[in-house]
């Protein structure tokens, strides 16, 4: 199930404007309020939407394994995987990068990564966003992970880059927590 947050109403602009906050295990809020403050200090420092070569990633590493770097590129629609976390990988089974996400196992998965994609990238500011598994697929594994959260933060086009989006993408349980999935095996409670 797909669920992208509404844009908030406000006269700031959109770089300024604050996070939702989900109702949801505290430290995968920090998190991702985290990443956010990141992308809006970069954002204000800059006083325009961050380039792929304004992001050090030297300043988030407990970040970098659950961040996926994504080209929108303007055939079709098609978003491609330039650079996935190997918890993005270890979560999918295998490193994604150079994928397009349209091709990726979980297609309804891969539709709420593309919209929030997308809707970043058209309102130049973070979106948040999550995806839940169906109940068919809590019946099967009980012990699997419930699905991500996600906060999609666009990067400006450059002459030398088209325009991106870094997209922080926590998987949780269906508690709420963090898990660190292990394809084919028992997730890990963070």
């Amino acid at each position: 199930m797909l669920n992208l947050l509404p844009k908030p109403r406000a006269a700031v602009p959109a770089w300024r404007q604050p996070l939702v906050r989900w109702h949801a295990d505290e430290a995968v809020c920090r998190k991702i309020e985290r990443f956010g403050c990141l992308w809006r200090a970069l954002a204000a420092a800059k006083g325009r939407v961050p380039t792929r070569n304004d992001f050090d990633p030297v300043v988030v590493p407990d970040l970098l394994p659950s961040l996926l770097m994504i080209e929108a590129r303007c055939d079709a629609g098609r978003h491609r995987v330039r650079l996935a976390g190997t918890r993005i990988a270890a979560g999918m089974g295998s490193d994604i990068t150079g994928y397009e996400l349209q091709n990726l196992p979980r297609e309804d998965g891969a539709r709420a990564l593309a919209a929030g994609v997308d809707l970043c990238l058209a309102q130049h500011r973070p979106i948040p966003g999550e995806f839940t598994l169906g109940a068919e697929d809590a019946a099967r594994d009980a012990h699997a992970f419930a699905g991500f959260r996600f906060l999609a933060a666009p990067l400006a086009a450059t002459r030398a880059a088209p325009a991106m989006a870094l997209v922080l993408v926590l998987f949780v349980a269906f508690d709420g927590r963090e898990v660190a999935p292990q394809w084919l095996g028992m997730p890990t409670v963070l």
